[in-house]
C-alpha cells in the first residue's frame, strides 16, 4: 500500500497562472502559452498553441517545472488531465535538469486527443537528484497544434 506524502509541484491547477511552469523553445520553434479557462469544468488550464516547428526534433517545444527533488527508491504518482486538438503523442518526461540531461529510467509516451483526459502514471525515482524537472514534451509536432493541460499533480509517496 502507498502512503502519499507530498505534492512536489507548484501551481499545478493553473490557479496562478504560469507560476512555476516554463514554456520552453528550442531550434526553429515557436509557439504560444497562457492559462486560460478552458480545462475540465471550466478549471484552469495551460494552452499551448504550436506556431512554427523544428524540422528535426518535436522536442524543440517544451513545458516544463524545474527545481525538483527526486529519491531514488521512492514512489511518485504523476495525475493530468489532458487534451489537443487532434489526435497526437507527446512524452512525459522526468529528467535531469543538468548534464547528462538523463530521463529514459521515467519517461512515459502520452496520446492526447479531443476529448478531456485524465492520466496517470507511476513510477520509482531513478535518482537522487535535487535538479530534475517534470516536462510535456514532443510538443512540436505540426503548425497550429494546440495542446491543453489541467490539475497536474506530482505526489511522492512511500510503499508500505
Amino acid at each position: 500500500m502507498k502512503q502519499l506524502l507530498e505534492e512536489r509541484l507548484i501551481n499545478g491547477d493553473f490557479a496562478m497562472g504560469e507560476l512555476g511552469w516554463q514554456f520552453e523553445v528550442n531550434g526553429n520553434a515557436h509557439g504560444t502559452a497562457s492559462v486560460e479557462r478552458e480545462g475540465p469544468d471550466g478549471t484552469p488550464s495551460l494552452k499551448v498553441t504550436v506556431q512554427e516547428i523544428s524540422e528535426s526534433d518535436a522536442w524543440h517545444l517544451q513545458v516544463a517545472q524545474k527545481g525538483i527533488n527526486f529519491t531514488k527508491g521512492n514512489s511518485y504518482v504523476m495525475s493530468f488531465w489532458g487534451r489537443a486538438d487532434s489526435n497526437v503523442q507527446i512524452k512525459l518526461n522526468f529528467q535531469q535538469d543538468h548534464e547528462p540531461g538523463e530521463h529514459h529510467a521515467a519517461q512515459q509516451e502520452i496520446r492526447l486527443n479531443s476529448t478531456w483526459q485524465k492520466f496517470e502514471y507511476d513510477f520509482v525515482g531513478p535518482y537522487d537528484d535535487s535538479e530534475m524537472k517534470v516536462q510535456f514534451t514532443d510538443l512540436a509536432t505540426k503548425i497550429g497544434q494546440t495542446y491543453w493541460f489541467s490539475n497536474c499533480s506530482l505526489l511522492e509517496g512511500t510503499a508500505q
